[in-house]
């Protein structure tokens, strides 16, 4: 019986089974399935996290490997990230799959202090509560993005409902009714209230020791960030003694 004698080329070659999968606010997955010698695998395999060949920002994240015949290697290799084109930030963070999400809130301050009250100056305190439509901004980023990225939208999306409701309001020796006057425009100041971007860098193997699966999700950051309006003294626009009951 004739032994068969593998005489394709000396490296792996990738099949006709390439599958992308796309899911709308997820990274994509490109897999693909190549052929070789298992001889030749050690010398080809492409490094963890390096760049796909024709999509430069899918970053490989995933082998598996098992046996064929006549020595043969089948491979299957998973890449993360996006094979489209991306977007990119005013400070030049590349990012695709953003989803925008807008909630309303309720949230207080709290003030103690000198205060007119019936023309006399007084020490009081009190709390305020207000409600907030704020914006958060869910991402895939193709590189660490150390600040929130999308202030200039946030602008658009948040807003002040309820802006000035007192909750509680005391002094020693007099009852105060009514809510302070503000000789200015309450101007509240849009901050980022929550940051998160993680790149996770777990990695597992399973199967024999000849063949297998090795993963690591190294790769692309998922991130979000909150933007919201926040009250304080300053933004207020008053001094302390400016309170007037």
């Amino acid at each position: 019986m004739a032994t068969s004698i593998y005489t394709g080329p000396r490296t792996f070659t990738e099949t006709d089974q390439r599958r992308i999968d796309n899911q709308f606010g997820q990274p994509e997955t490109v897999v693909g399935t190549y052929m070789g010698l298992e001889a030749d695998f050690a010398a080809w395999v492409p490094a963890f996290g390096s760049a796909h060949p024709e999509f430069p920002l899918c970053f490989l994240t995933q082998i598996s490997r098992s046996d064929a015949a006549g020595s043969l290697l089948q491979v299957i290799l998973t890449y993360t990230g996006t094979e489209i084109s991306t977007l990119k930030t005013s400070s030049g963070l590349l990012y695709s799959n953003l989803q925008t999400e807008t909630q309303l809130v309720s949230k207080s301050f709290s003030w103690d202090g000198n205060a007119l009250v019936s023309s006399v100056q007084k020490k009081i305190s009190f709390s305020s509560q207000f409600t907030t439509i704020e914006a958060t901004f869910s991402y895939t980023a193709y590189n660490y993005p150390n600040a929130g990225q999308f202030q200039s939208a946030a602008r658009i999306l948040v807003a002040i409902i309820n802006p000035y409701w007192i909750l509680l309001q005391s002094a020693p020796d007099v009852v105060i009714t009514g809510i302070p006057t503000l000789p200015t425009t309450i101007n509240p100041n849009l901050v980022l209230t929550r940051f998160s971007a993680k790149q996770s860098s777990t990695s597992s193997y399973s199967g024999s020791a000849s063949t297998g699966s090795v993963s690591s999700s190294r790769g692309p950051w998922s991130v979000s960030e909150t933007w919201s309006v926040e009250y304080n003294l300053a933004s207020l626009g008053v001094t302390a003694s400016a309170y007037t009951f």
